[in-house]
């Protein structure tokens, strides 16, 4: 399964804690939205969308991931997470 990480406009309104990093890297008890999904479901590849100012940044520390590119998105079926989504686990077994 390929999964897309993806922020929104709201998600910068988060500040202080978005400023550093994409809302779905903000812990939610004890792991991030992209930790909790990433454990949980069979995925063969993953890929974010997330503010530019991140992109960069955010490449460097996850090599694997597809950043910000549309064409990796166009690939494949992929399932897309609303990086404000959080998701219990029995939830994400279901799908």
């Amino acid at each position: 399964m390929r999964v897309a990480f993806f922020e929104d406009a709201i998600s910068g309104q988060l500040a202080p804690l978005t400023m550093l990093r994409p809302a779905f890297d903000i812990t939610c008890g004890q792991f991030t939205v992209r930790e909790r999904v990433l454990r949980t479901l069979h995925v063969t590849a993953w890929g974010v969308f997330l503010r530019s100012c991140l992109a960069e940044t955010y490449q460097e520390q996850y090599p694997e991931a597809a950043v910000n590119r549309f064409d990796w998105l166009e690939a494949g079926p992929t399932l897309l997470v609303h990086g404000r989504w959080c998701c219990d686990i029995d939830t994400l077994r279901s799908i």
